[in-house]
């Protein structure tokens, strides 16, 4: 509202707060890594049978994955949600499996929607390292040409830059 022409403003009324305005914590995208983990968590039996990476990158993400992989992988026998579940409690990588958990359920995915969604989140996480000069695992499908070429040309550019002299060792 705008004072009446010639009326003086009131200056003891309180002024709004215009300093900036929090909405509540920032909510970031969730990592591929979170992706596999929600994966996992609802059918960890296929941590046999698909290659699934074990990060290193000191992310919680990264961390519980790499936890969660290798307890999926090593366990003999049959494996469910609450049992992984059971072997986390009470470790550094419960709280991170719990949100994934959580965040997977919100989505109600199929068995099917599972299977596939981890199955094409690691061939992306494995392109991505492949792209990177990463060592990987062999793609489970094969690459499309326009990607094995971009792969063979990124491998000649590095070989390249190792195999030149620097540029003080010529004087």
């Amino acid at each position: 509202l705008r004072p009446a022409p010639g009326a003086e403003p009131d200056r003891a009324a309180p002024r709004p707060d215009r300093r900036g305005t929090s909405r509540g914590p920032s909510r970031r995208a969730p990592s591929l890594a979170r992706e596999l983990i929600q994966g996992l968590l609802l059918q960890p039996e296929l941590a046999r049978s698909i290659a699934l990476p074990r990060p290193d990158d000191g992310t919680a993400d990264g961390a519980a994955l790499t936890a969660l992989v290798d307890f999926c992988a090593a366990e003999p026998g049959p494996l469910d949600t609450a049992t992984v579940m059971q072997h986390f409690a009470q470790t550094g990588h419960d709280a991170t499996l719990a949100s994934a958990l959580a965040s997977a359920h919100d989505h109600a995915l199929a068995v099917e929607q599972v299977e596939a969604q981890l199955r094409e989140g690691a061939a992306r996480w494995w392109q991505n390292a492949r792209r990177a000069g990463a060592p990987t695992p062999l793609p489970e499908a094969g690459l499309s040409s326009e990607e094995s070429e971009r792969l063979r040309q990124l491998e000649i550019v590095r070989r390249g830059r190792s195999a030149r002299p620097p540029p003080d060792a010529e004087t």
